[in-house]
């Protein structure tokens, strides 16, 4: 039993860390994209 309960807990840490880095991971992704529509967006102005 103790060592089931010690997998799950460890499986569950895992999956949680790994769910914060991909909500990070698609945060950087988002803002990046953002970053490029906005340089599209003032090089267009600037024209």
């Amino acid at each position: 039993m103790c060592k089931k309960a010690k997998i799950q807990d460890f499986t569950s840490a895992e999956s949680n860390i790994f769910i914060i880095f991909a909500v990070l991971w698609a945060k950087f992704k988002l803002s990046v994209i953002n970053d490029k529509i906005d340089e599209q967006k003032v090089r267009m102005l600037t024209i």
